[in-house]
């Protein structure tokens, strides 16, 4: 089962999904991060270093992306064309479109490797949080429909999990950490920047498509809620999906992540 992280940047996504995959395999439930998962499947999982783990990942994705352009060529070229119009520089607009392709490749990886019964959780490389990269730009969201077009056309993995957390606490994380898209980090943009992410991602689990497999999870209140009708609810390993996130967002402080 393919499971994909979303949320604003700071949200605890990676935080989440790093304890999720611990307490799942210290249970024995075959749980994965995806980028590990993909480097297994290559035999390339002996690579300690971090930088290079991430290029071979990258390079993976795109090479896999000619098998997977064919099933999802609308939402490719859709997003190409996006990611060449977000505002800014050519050399910046390239890297955007580059970014959601290779995630595309990834995640015709994981589809096509995984086997019934394992869980691969994707924080940040999924392809629905490629709308944090190609609409939030702190410049104000403005792109309301060309968003409900994303969400018709994104190919979506089985369950998503929305990780929701207070603009106070996002603000401070990414002033702490830096982000690419903001050259300067002043308090004021920064909020602008946290914002525009928070409005993406409601607007986002607002399209029925992706409402109805979404668990939303408020990481400031660590409460859960799972839409009754939640596609694939009754598989045995979403069933085990929905029990460590309970668990985790029970016993785990989400909101704890210190700067890298």
């Amino acid at each position: 089962m393919y499971v994909e992280l979303i949320g604003a940047t700071g949200a605890g996504k990676t935080t989440l999904a790093k304890q999720l995959v611990h307490a799942g395999q210290s249970l024995g439930c075959d749980v994965w991060m995806s980028d590990d998962f993909i480097l297994s499947r290559f035999n390339l999982n002996f690579v300690r270093s971090e930088f290079m783990r991430r290029r071979l990942v990258a390079m993976l994705g795109f090479l896999a992306v000619p098998f997977a352009g064919w099933r999802h060529h609308k939402f490719l070229w859709f997003a190409v064309r996006e990611g060449l119009s977000c505002p800014g520089a050519m050399l910046y607009r390239a890297s955007v479109a580059r970014i959601v392709i290779k995630k595309i490749g990834l995640r015709a990886i994981v589809c096509g490797m995984a086997r019934n019964g394992q869980i691969v959780l994707a924080d940040n490389e999924g392809v629905v949080q490629a709308a944090h990269t190609l609409y939030v730009h702190g410049r104000g969201f403005s792109q309301s429909q060309r968003l409900q077009e994303f969400a018709r056309l994104v190919p979506l993995p089985e369950v998503l999990v929305c990780l929701r957390q207070s603009d106070n606490v996002l603000v401070e994380r990414t002033l702490a950490r830096g982000h690419r898209r903001l050259e300067q980090s002043a308090p004021d943009r920064t909020a602008a920047f946290i914002q525009e992410a928070q409005q993406v991602f409601d607007s986002l689990q607002k399209h029925q498509s992706i409402a109805e497999r979404s668990i939303s999870v408020d990481a400031a209140n660590r409460t859960m809620s799972v839409p009754h009708n939640l596609s694939f609810a009754s598989a045995p390993p979403c069933q085990q999906l929905l029990d460590l996130v309970s668990s985790e967002i029970e016993s785990s402080p989400v909101d704890d992540v210190p700067p890298p």
